[in-house]
């Protein structure tokens, strides 16, 4: 957990909370292997090795009545 203490004037308060949600995340490549002599696109006028890479967040919800929410990232 993170906790973050303000503080002023001699008092202080400790605020912290429970985590509500954990994002997982997963990277592939297709092709899964790059081979330099096969060009197969261009880039700028130039043949290229080119490759597409998916990035993929899932959000876990630690917490039940948030199971229905959607997460922005």
């Amino acid at each position: 957990l993170i906790d973050l203490a303000v503080g002023s004037l001699g008092n202080a308060v400790i605020l912290w909370s429970r985590p509500v949600v954990q994002i997982n995340a997963s990277l592939h490549f297709e092709p899964s292997k790059i081979n330099i002599f096969h060009r197969d696109c261009k880039r700028s006028g130039r043949d290229a090795t080119c490759l597409a890479a998916f990035l993929c967040f899932t959000p876990v919800f630690l917490a039940p009545h948030f199971e229905t929410d959607a997460v922005g990232v």
